[in-house]
């Protein structure tokens, strides 16, 4: 076991979902259920309407079976979702820690300081200067990342719920990686699968320490495979064989350059307290945009992310 706990639940549970998306058409053998973008075209991000709140008796939150699938299922075939419906009791963080364990397993939760508290209360300002009105210089987690890329342990998922807005609705942009592998080429992917990459915190908290993860990794559950490079949290690209005796020419530059084209990019325009959105960190990077904000627009969000065992 790790310093989360153990995953048997979160894994049988995703087990559940997998089994689930399979579908019985009359006359015929059962079929299973597309769990991903059928093209790179097609912009990533859903929606699912669900009631939580009548689901709490004396503080204690019970998540229905049938609930706890619909999200997952809809995670997974959109990448990042807007969970919507009747979820305000989540602004309690008792209770939004109760619906994520239930969701991803008792212990999945990363510790968020040395206390282990797992839930972090997120406030967000625009940064654009005042005085001409020009945007900030993006750093940090302005720029696209898969969150906790720098452990060798990375967040599986991460939820984000708005407690609090002012202002001008900021919003949080999510970069599909799965969708960007697959636009490139069988040369090029056969290439990229070679490569390992190494990450550090490079913003803030760096204390020179690289974890390496592959370029191209393998979803879980879903078996898409993603680019796991980003621009914040990427330091370089490791060859791990002579591919054309070093003369490709996919740097990490133009790798993750690849990954921001806006065909590729969606975004979620945060505008009323109880809005919660989780992603999938194995498909998707995603960036704040507060750089482009005036520091009129301040956000409040209740924030955790959970981990992948077993």
């Amino acid at each position: 076991s790790s310093r989360f706990g153990s995953s048997s639940r979160m894994t049988a549970l995703l087990r559940t979902v997998q089994r689930s998306l399979s579908v019985r058409v009359p006359g015929r053998r059962p079929a299973r259920l597309q769990w991903r973008c059928l093209s790179s075209s097609l912009k990533a991000g859903g929606r699912v309407e669900v009631d939580l709140d009548s689901h709490v008796a004396s503080g204690v939150l019970s998540v229905p079976e049938d609930v706890r699938l619909q999200i997952l299922r809809a995670l997974f075939e959109h990448r990042w979702l807007q969970v919507g419906g009747r979820v305000s009791a989540l602004a309690a963080p008792p209770l939004m820690r109760q619906a994520l364990e239930q969701l991803f397993g008792a212990g999945s939760l990363f510790p968020t300081n040395e206390k282990g508290d797992v839930l972090q209360l997120l406030v967000s300002q625009g940064r654009r200067r005042p005085v001409d009105g020009q945007a900030a210089q993006p750093f940090g987690s302005d720029l696209f990342h898969h969150d906790n890329s720098f452990f060798q342990q990375p967040a599986f998922v991460t939820s984000l719920y708005l407690k609090q807005v002012v202002g001008e609705p900021m919003t949080t942009e999510f970069c599909d990686t799965t969708a960007a592998y697959e636009a490139l080429s069988e040369r090029d992917r056969a290439f990229v699968a070679t490569l390992v990459a190494n990450h550090g915190r490079f913003h803030g908290r760096d204390d020179g320490s690289l974890v390496q993860h592959p370029v191209v990794r393998v979803h879980p559950f879903t078996r898409s495979k993603t680019l796991y490079i980003s621009r914040a949290y990427t330091k370089e690209l490791v060859p791990q064989s002579d591919v054309a005796n070093g003369a490709h020419t996919w740097t990490l530059e133009r790798l993750v350059a690849h990954c921001e084209q806006p065909r590729f990019i969606s975004a979620h325009a945060w505008q009323e307290p109880g809005e919660w959105v989780l992603w999938d960190n194995w498909a998707l990077m995603h960036r704040s945009m507060s750089w482009a904000y005036g520091p009129e627009s301040q956000r409040l969000l209740l924030r955790a992310c959970a981990a992948l065992h077993g």
